[in-house]
């Protein structure tokens, strides 16, 4: 079927594999060298402490693909801050400098 052939190449799929062959190459780094266990107990899933199968199934279920929950670091796009700069140099509004009343209590002082 031409259109399964279409979904397995596509780009979010090919890349959230391999999102996914990252993380469990952390992990068999770090000591699972066996391979990732199915499930874990939820107090350890809960802080990311280990790794399992079903964690993975949670984010696809969740359309984490970059894998957000399970701590991975999102991709920022170095473009993103060029354009915030241009929309707002387009918008003509003045950048101001905010500034913090700043106040100090004698006794607040370290030193």
């Amino acid at each position: 079927m031409p259109w399964r052939e279409n979904i397995c190449t596509s780009g979010w799929l090919t890349m959230l594999r391999a999102n996914i062959e990252n993380y469990i190459k952390m992990w068999e780094q770090q000591g699972y060298s066996d391979g990732i266990p199915d499930e874990v107990p939820d107090g350890i899933a809960a802080l990311n402490l280990a790794p399992s199968w079903r964690a993975i199934a949670m984010a696809i279920l969740k359309n984490d693909h970059n894998l957000l929950t399970l701590g991975q670091v999102g991709v920022v796009s170095p473009w993103y801050g060029v354009l915030k700069r241009v929309e707002f140099l387009q918008s003509g509004r003045r950048a101001v400098q905010l500034r913090l009343p700043l106040r100090w209590k004698k006794n607040d002082a370290v030193g």
